[in-house]
């Protein structure tokens, strides 16, 4: 008897917390609270809810992930825009910062204005704050998405995590349970973490970058390429790349150490490719094939993680390496994601970015005439689930110091011959700097951004090097649905040349130029998808990797995830799917994913890897 009220009245006391958390929580989103008052009561909320509601809990561990990048958006913006000489966006935040200490409690007139100021001038201010609708962001995502959410507690003493998934069921319990058909969280899970192994996981992968940096620098010197079974132009792999093959799969190896007594939790069961059923007959696949090619999809994975584990080679988890992925991507959180989806008006875009860029001269060829151009009306049915790229309003950048020059080939013969190969594609229309013809102002590198339904960066160094970070985080770049950013290459010629450059810059400003950083700033101002390098390539590699996105994503018309995926996987993923279907015993089935898994872990690859994608993984050229 005891025993049952007194568990009576911890429910109780329990219904009570939660009734008070969810009241605070809703304050602070429909008042826009300051984002460490909101994190605070996530949290606690998903200590109440726990093990006995997933989708609320989930909810509410989505909901704290968003207070923390919020907190690092404040941050990055901070540094990015110390100067109040830098750009409009520079003195109001900075004026926004000095409002922010002197109030005590209650938001000042002026405080309101320069508020009011900075979200009608830019799209990244808006990243400050956790929108009212948050809670209601899962229902509005495709449901075709899985989402694998992993964040660490503020002090880094706990790792929690998260999966979302279709939810098939006709009811399920919580106040913020979607329909049947969009995305709920199946399962929250948290474990107890040593900060101390994440910090060594981590330097650990810096050092696998200045040694793979430092190894390319060499090989770029020596002026060889390692011998290709295949001709190719451009060979995938060098020699430095082979040797780093084991320090990277070291990584990996303590990555999973870090990360598995979390994803042993979880039933990852949907990503697994199930048993192969009977044979079709010619005659049916025939008739199916069409239908299945454009609207049939596998899974796409999408990580989101704090700012610590994005750091790591996380697409290389084994969990991640299953044949009927079609997709595997990662993102900063639910809101940054969902914020992707969301595009401003073209005519307030427009307006806004003429405001920061303001008596520049234009960019080259027709680049001054693009705002004329008008979109023709495309009649392709898109697949299920998937949102448009207009590609004949593509910008780009390419090697504009005329550096990348290696073995007799360059980056500018290498996008020339790209050109050429995707002429039926519009590719005529494509508009930007290549070579010699000249390199861009700084104005011009703005318009080409602003301007711009997608760009591509094909050079040296890196590419925040050709406009600083405050600039930047001053543009609306929500009419540019995609960025392929094909950097970190280096030779003797621009390895001097930037360094002249970077030491005017601090350690505080070189940060900011980071990929993560970059990443991040272009994803505040409305990218939609992303694509980038981890660590350092090569021009042969680089270029390659180009050519292959771009075929897949013209030519074959995959989505963005989908190209990335094919770049990882190269011919494995073709010759996996004639080992399965070659098969229909279970139990050779399962001897033959063993001897997959195993064979993987051993042939992880650095190269492989390195090409990642952030944002949106169902972008589709229309």
């Amino acid at each position: 008897m005891i025993v049952r009220q007194r568990r009576h009245r911890a429910q109780q006391l329990l219904a009570q917390a939660s009734q008070a958390l969810t009241e605070a929580v809703s304050l602070c989103l429909q008042h826009q609270l300051p984002p460490h008052i909101l994190a605070e009561a996530s949290l606690n909320m998903l200590e109440c809810h726990g093990q006995s509601d997933p989708a609320e809990a989930g909810q509410y561990l989505a909901l704290f992930q968003s207070c923390c990048t919020a907190a690092t958006v404040a941050e990055l913006l901070s540094r990015a825009c110390s100067g109040s000489g830098v750009s409009q966006l520079s003195a109001l935040l900075n004026l926004h910062r000095k409002l922010l200490l002197s109030q005590e409690e209650r938001p000042s007139s002026r405080l309101k204005g320069v508020q009011d100021s900075l979200n009608s001038l830019s799209k990244a201010f808006s990243h400050l704050t956790v929108l009212p609708g948050h809670l209601q962001i899962l229902a509005e995502l495709p449901p075709n998405l899985r989402i694998l959410l992993l964040q660490h507690s503020e002090d880094g003493s706990e790792l929690f995590g998260a999966f979302y998934e279709m939810n098939r069921a006709p009811h399920q319990k919580g106040k913020t349970t979607q329909g049947t058909g969009s995305l709920t969280c199946s399962k929250v899970a948290k474990v107890s973490v040593c900060p101390r192994a994440l910090l060594a996981l981590r330097e650990q992968t810096r050092a696998f970058c200045q040694e793979t940096r430092h190894a390319l620098l060499r090989h770029a010197a020596e002026g060889r390429t390692q011998p290709s079974e295949e001709p190719c132009v451009f060979p995938r792999k060098t020699a430095a790349e082979e040797t780093f093959g084991p320090h990277f799969r070291e990584i990996v190896a303590n990555m999973e150490d870090y990360l598995n007594p979390l994803l042993t939790q979880f039933d990852f069961s949907c990503l697994r490719l199930q048993t192969a059923a009977p044979p079709v007959p010619e005659m049916t696949k025939a008739r199916d094939k069409e239908e299945k090619v454009s609207s049939e999809s596998g899974e796409y994975v999408v990580l989101l993680a704090d700012r610590k584990l994005l750091e790591l080679p996380l697409e290389a988890l084994s969990v991640l390496q299953e044949e009927c992925l079609d997709s595997v991507s990662r993102d900063f959180s639910l809101q940054l994601l969902h914020s992707r989806l969301i595009r401003a008006e073209p005519d307030k875009v427009e307006s806004d970015n003429k405001k920061e860029t303001k008596g520049g001269k234009g960019t080259k060829g027709k680049a001054d005439q693009s705002q004329a151009i008008k979109v023709i009306p495309v009649n392709r049915v898109l697949p299920p689930n998937t949102f448009p790229v207009d590609m004949r309003h593509l910008k780009y950048i390419v090697d504009h110091h005329n550096e990348g020059t290696f073995e007799g080939t360059s980056l500018s013969r290498g996008m020339k011959e790209i050109l050429e190969t995707h002429s039926q594609h519009c590719t005529h229309l494509w508009e930007g700097f290549m070579g010699s013809t000249g390199t861009p102002s700084l104005s011009e590198v703005e318009q080409l951004l602003c301007g711009c339904s997608a760009f591509i960066y094909l050079g040296m160094e890196r590419f925040l090097a050709n406009i600083p970070p405050g600039k930047l985080t001053a543009l609306n770049l929500c009419e540019c649905r995609m960025a392929l950013l094909f950097d970190l290459v280096q030779n003797n010629a621009s390895v001097l040349r930037q360094s002249s450059l970077d030491m005017h810059k601090s350690a505080r400003q070189l940060d900011l130029e980071k990929p993560l950083q970059t990443a991040l700033l272009l994803s505040v101002g409305g990218v939609g998808s992303i694509v980038l390098n981890q660590w350092h390539s090569s021009l042969q590699q680089n270029t390659h990797n180009l050519a292959d996105v771009l075929e897949n994503l013209l030519r074959v018309r995959q989505t963005s995830g989908q190209s990335i995926q094919a770049l990882r996987r190269g011919e494995r993923s073709e010759t996996a799917q004639h080992k399965v279907t070659g098969s229909f015993d279970p139990a050779l089935l399962a001897d033959s994913k063993e001897e997959d898994d195993v064979h993987q872990q051993l042939t992880l690859t650095p190269s492989a890897f390195n090409c990642i994608l952030y944002g949106l993984p169902n972008l589709i050229v229309s």
